[in-house]
């Protein structure tokens, strides 16, 4: 599939499928109908989009932490 027929989701959906699949861009990727390759682009190329997955990977980060406090 050619690139000008992807459509690159809005931050606000991106960042909701990103929380929804915790994190894993393949995931991501199979919800937004995209490779996975698409996905890595468009973090490479949009600060915002690179955020959104930073957030949430430190987001689970800080929860499996957490947990593991709590284990321990």
């Amino acid at each position: 599939m050619s690139m000008d027929k992807i459509k690159k989701p809005t931050a606000e959906l991106f960042r909701q499928i990103v929380n929804e699949k915790g994190g894993n861009l393949t995931k991501v990727a199979e919800k937004l109908r995209v490779s996975r390759v698409t996905i890595w682009n468009w973090t490479k190329s949009d600060k915002e989009f690179m955020d959104i997955v930073r957030d949430e990977r430190s987001r689970l980060f800080d929860d499996c932490l957490a947990t593991a406090k709590v284990v321990a």
